[in-house]
């Protein structure tokens, strides 16, 4: 099985500069709980905006760029949708972390999405896409709690693919 997990702007923004616009501790802290302990898919981009390699997950990365090499256990690099296919084990859950074309490429694939909305609009140079909500179930939804350093709103959703 394939998730998605991805926060946007009230605009759908996802980034800028490689990076995510808004810092929301109690949304990183989100993050790694669906996290740890799957295997998080994402592109090369997505892979070097992170701070290092996410303990406690096994790391694909997708790119295009045969030549790319990074030395790490967690981390495999391939280079087509099909190795990815191929390492993973779809009875478990296996979660795409981005960018905006690891996204795409595997929408016809994804049965959950782990939506968050930030109730704000940031500067950004990557956006998420709007999604067809016909193919989408809502099956849980919560308000994030706010605190000094998570002052932003934001909805935490849980999106499953349609079935009927």
């Amino acid at each position: 099985m394939f998730s998605f997990i991805i926060a946007v702007g009230e605009n759908n923004e996802m980034g800028v500069n490689n990076h995510l616009p808004w810092h929301l501790p109690k949304e990183i802290g989100y993050f790694r709980s669906v996290t740890e302990w799957h295997t998080i898919i994402m592109g090369r981009k997505t892979f070097e905006s992170l701070p290092k390699v996410l303990p406690n997950r096994r790391h694909i990365v997708l790119t295009k760029d045969k030549t790319y090499k990074y030395d790490h256990p967690n981390v495999e690099i391939v280079n087509s949708l099909e190795e990815v296919f191929d390492k993973v084990n779809l009875e478990e859950e296996n979660i795409i972390i981005g960018g905006a074309e690891i996204f795409h490429l595997f929408l016809p694939y994804t049965d959950r999405i782990y939506l968050t909305i930030v109730h704000k609009t940031f500067k950004a140079d990557i956006y998420f896409f709007d999604l067809d909500m016909d193919k989408w179930i809502e099956t849980k939804k919560w308000e994030a709690i706010l605190d000094d350093k998570t002052n932003i709103p934001h909805t935490y959703y849980v999106l499953d693919r349609n079935k009927g």
